[in-house]
This record gives C-alpha cells, structure tokens and sequence, in this order.
C-alpha cells in the first residue's frame, strides 16, 4: 500500500499508471469529493490535434482556391 512521504509525494502503482497511460510529466489534479481524494488525470487540448487531418480530403484545386483568396488573389 502507497504511503505518503515526508514531501507529500506517493507512488502510484506501475500496474495503475499502465491502465491510465500516467507517464513522468503527466498532469493531474488532486480533487477532494467527500472523504476521499481523487487523482484526475488533467487531458490538455493540443490545438493542433484539432485541425490535424482538415482537408485531407479536399481536392488540390479546392486548396489552391482557398490559399489565393486568404491571401487575397482574385484572378483565379
């Protein structure tokens, strides 16, 4: 059974971290709820995953199109 140390710090179990992909530098809040404590791992947004794979299936031409008029070509 974990312990806590004299820092506040305890081990999670490795067969714990394994089941919740909790690997060195992974953040997690600590939440109160009742009389217990709840460690909640905190899942970030990348803002990058979320237009990752936008416009994969957009034809070229389609591309093209919208680059000339972001960057304020109208001739096309």
């Amino acid at each position: 059974m974990p312990k806590v140390t004299v820092k506040g710090q305890i081990t999670i179990p490795k067969q714990i971290r394994s089941k919740f992909g909790l690997v060195p530098g992974t953040d997690v809040d600590v939440v109160a709820q009742d009389n217990k404590v709840v460690l909640v791992k905190n899942v970030k947004q990348n803002s990058f995953l979320n237009w990752l794979g936008r416009g994969a299936s957009k034809k070229k031409a389609d591309v093209d199109r919208v680059v000339d008029k972001l960057r304020g070509r109208t001739d096309g």
